[in-house]
């Protein structure tokens, strides 16, 4: 041995074993087996030849942390060289090694392996942390980074040659690709022997989160409008067909006949009916209200959108007169019926921080004037 006792930890001690031959045939290319306390290591392969009589030195390394250990040498366990006495091929040492705390990550994987998410929906990442050494750790922290922001810090106490199994959720906010960092240290009083193993990083994907009401059109296929006389008075009807055709296009299931878009005093059947209206108990921009067939055939209104699963017959949209619509500049304008069109088709406002035509509110800094991936990935989801 190259080192006194108590040997330092994390270091590599240099052992040498006598090995020989006692004989009478030549012994080539030996093994020997190692065990350190009790755990099988591996096999190594002594190249060459031993001559009968004849003795040689075999060296090797050893790395343990803190406390008394055993190491155990087997040669010749596997019996490949015929011998006259296998009782004499087994060697133990015990050394000691200055007491530590050695912590390390083992792993840091996504649950069920998949490394692909929805924004708003909860991911959870799973952890290991052994203590190899033989200090327990007092108030260890765990410290979790997204792209280098600290989101997350957890302390722990970890008993000697122990290992710690948790779970971290993340919740993405926003399409994108993430990197996730998960790191590892012992009490502010303590020191950790080995710090390069403290740190594992993944990258996580996170797509778009689904936003859509649980109905939809069997066949939203040229969908034809007429509109109410009096909604002229405040958008354009090229501004307004502008506005509604934002949504041809982007899937080939979808698509509305602005060709054809009626202005009307009266209900003339079309699937989709655009209007004026005055609420007084409310400022909102506009609404839309869809129709389904009930068992009497005749129409019945959606109550609840987003959580009643039907198909659609037909769809008011209705531009209140009370709130701030009439003031609105003409991209405004454009944007609440491009938005409430949205609805009509099924989407509903969205709760990630990614830019999009239906965000909930024209002064949300995440609302768009114009359609966005967000919402084109979710048209493509629903139909």
């Amino acid at each position: 041995m190259d080192h006194s006792q108590p040997f330092p930890s994390n270091t590599n001690i240099k052992y040498n074993v006598q090995i020989k031959n006692t004989g009478s045939a030549s012994a080539t290319n030996m093994t020997v087996s190692m065990y350190l306390d009790d755990t099988f290591q591996g096999m190594y392969m002594i190249e060459g030849t031993l001559g009968a009589g004849q003795s040689g030195i075999f060296y090797f390394n050893v790395n343990m942390f803190g406390g008394m250990h055993t190491i155990k040498l087997v040669l010749n366990e596997n019996h490949a060289i015929t011998e006259s006495n296998y009782d004499n091929n087994v060697i133990l040492s015990v050394g000691t090694w200055q007491s530590c705390i050695a912590l390390s990550i083992d792993t840091f994987d996504a649950e069920n392996g998949t490394y692909e998410v929805h924004s708003m929906t909860p991911k959870k990442f799973e952890f290991k942390v052994t203590n190899r050494g033989n200090v327990a750790v007092e108030e260890g922290y765990i410290m979790c980074k997204v792209d280098g922001s600290p989101v997350n810090l957890t302390t722990f106490n970890l008993g000697a040659r122990r290992q710690l199994i948790g779970t971290i959720p993340f919740t993405f906010k926003k399409a994108g690709t993430y990197k996730l960092e998960v790191s590892v240290g012992p009490g502010t009083s303590q020191t950790d022997i080995t710090p390069n193993d403290n740190v594992k990083t993944r990258s996580c994907n996170v797509t778009y989160d689904i936003e859509l009401w649980a109905g939809r059109w069997s066949n939203p296929q040229n969908l034809d409008i007429q509109v109410y006389n009096g909604v002229f008075d405040y958008i354009s009807q090229k501004d307004l067909k502008n506005a509604i055709n934002q949504w041809n296009g982007i899937d080939s299931k979808v698509s509305f006949n602005t060709s054809q878009m009626l202005s009307v005093d009266e209900d003339k059947g079309k699937k989709v009916t655009l209007a004026t209206y005055i609420d007084e108990n409310t400022a909102v921009l506009g609404v839309t209200n869809v129709f389904k067939n009930d068992e009497k055939t005749w129409d019945q209104w959606v109550d609840s959108p987003e959580d009643e699963v039907c198909v659609y017959k037909k769809a008011n949209i209705g531009f209140n007169l009370n709130g701030d619509f009439p003031n609105l500049n003409t991209e405004l304008k454009k944007a609440t019926a491009t938005h409430e069109c949205g609805h009509l088709l099924g989407l509903k406002h969205t709760s990630c921080n990614d830019m999009a035509i239906m965000v909930d509110g024209i002064h949300s800094p995440l609302f768009a004037t114009t359609i966005q991936e967000h919402d084109r990935y979710n048209l493509k989801m629903k139909y």
